[in-house]
């Protein structure tokens, strides 16, 4: 039922929510259910009750309610600020910036999936997957298969969804593709990570996967019947029968129902599974399928250039940390060559004012002074001079420190922490002997 009119009356509500679901009338109007409940509440319109519209026509009828009479201070209609949009059941796709930039445009599919040849890349495993049926998945981790497990049955109809979806890609540019299994595989860490025969589309760059399988359940295989026991007696020993049975075998039979499911990447609060029902098909979803396929493959691609934004910036911080060690590292040297060559000139001080009292005490002596002295004062005022010279000249050749003394070899980190509980528990048995004593 199609509203578009500015105001609302109470007959025109109670007419639409009881003939159709309160949440279609509320996205006719552009308002949520919550929303349009309100309203009805304010007109004091009834409102079909939680499982009405799974029950019968039948059952509708008794159950509908009647319209109450308008009271006097209850309103007859409802304005809206602005003319509601009408919405329609089928969602525009979001807006997918990445998409646009690449020119890729989001394909849809007729609602009727109309049957046609298989595409000569698809058909050519159709053999294949009659022969496997249900057993399909293990064969995936060592041959090139679709993502088809189903029994021969559904075999067909399975094959007509991905024609659907490659003739409808291919007019986007884009094509559906059956990847051969990876046994050297690596995942984000860098671990190996064999990968099985994977079935999607490529778009941009993302590969999203999806897998096609029938809902099944598991048969109890009985097992094979004794042997016939001959009446004749053997002569020659026979080993005595197997006392514990044989294990038991089960083998899956399918239920006629199919399931589509997005596998890869992950879905991020969207819609993964497409399953048949009573009203709808697999074939019926296929248009929001690949509707939520690009828009995580926009996601994804999202993620990536913040990743990359991310790795630039982190390396960008790297090289300023890098440098500014780099800084810091020259400054410490520079400043242990600076400081090694004021302790040489300040020692030439020292020894200089030092053998300048020397030289005063002996000089207040009488008699000759002791050519030793004598001799030990050349030998300091040209020590002193010797260091200034030394400690100038070489200015341009810069000094390192010494590298640190190696340690023993049985000398590490846990020796380390293991000397430092020691002491630590030395100190605190002689602090209890103290306080004892």
């Amino acid at each position: 039922m199609t509203l578009d009119h500015q105001t609302i009356t109470r007959e025109e509500l109670y007419e639409a929510v009881w003939a159709e679901p309160v949440v279609k009338v509320a996205k006719t109007y552009g308002l949520s259910d919550v929303g349009l409940a309100k309203i009805a509440k304010k007109l004091h319109v009834p409102v079909p009750g939680r499982g009405y519209w799974a029950k019968g026509p039948m059952e509708r009828k008794l159950l509908k309610e009647a319209l109450p009479r308008a009271r006097p201070n209850v309103p007859t209609s409802h304005s809206f600020s602005q003319a509601p949009k009408p919405v329609s059941l089928d969602e525009e796709p979001p807006r997918l910036p990445h998409l646009i930039e690449a020119g890729i445009v989001v394909p849809k599919i007729p609602t009727e999936v109309i049957t046609g040849p298989v595409p000569a890349h698809l058909a050519s495993f159709r053999d294949r997957i009659l022969e496997l049926g249900l057993a399909a998945a293990p064969a995936r981790w060592k041959e090139r298969l679709p993502a088809i497990t189903v029994s021969p049955a559904l075999v067909e109809r399975s094959l007509q969804i991905l024609r659907a979806l490659h003739e409808a890609c291919q007019c986007s540019g884009l094509e559906v593709e059956v990847l051969p299994p990876d046994p050297t595989a690596r995942n984000r860490y860098g671990s190996e990570s064999p990968q099985p025969s994977r079935t999607g589309l490529l778009i941009l760059d993302t590969f999203v996967t999806f897998e096609i399988r029938e809902h099944s359940y598991s048969v109890e295989v009985p097992p094979p019947p004794p042997p016939p026991s001959t009446a004749q007696r053997k002569r020659r020993w026979t080993p005595e029968p197997d006392p514990y049975p044989p294990p038991q075998q089960w083998r899956q039979e399918g239920l006629g129902t199919l399931e589509l499911e997005l596998m890869q990447p992950y879905a991020r609060g969207h819609r993964t599974h497409w399953r048949d029902g009573k009203r709808k098909r697999v074939e019926d979803g296929l248009n929001e399928f690949i509707r939520i396929a690009c828009t995580l493959a926009d996601l994804e691609r999202t993620q990536q250039l913040e990743e990359e934004v991310r790795k630039r910036a982190e390396e960008a911080a790297r090289q300023r940390k890098e440098a500014e060690e780099a800084r810091q590292r020259e400054r410490t040297l520079q400043l242990y060559d600076l400081n090694s060559r004021l302790k040489e000139c300040f020692q030439a001080d020292c020894v200089r004012e030092f053998s300048q009292k020397v030289r005063a005490a002996f000089e207040q002596g009488e008699g000759d002074p002791d050519p030793r002295i004598m001799e030990w004062l050349a030998w300091a005022e040209a020590l002193a001079t010797d260091l200034e010279t030394h400690a100038v000249s070489t200015v341009h050749s810069p000094r390192v420190p010494p590298p640190p003394a190696p340690q023993p070899p049985w000398w590490d980190g846990n020796h380390q922490a293991e000397e430092r509980l020691r002491q630590e528990v030395d100190c605190w048995q002689r602090r209890y002997i103290f306080d004892r004593r």
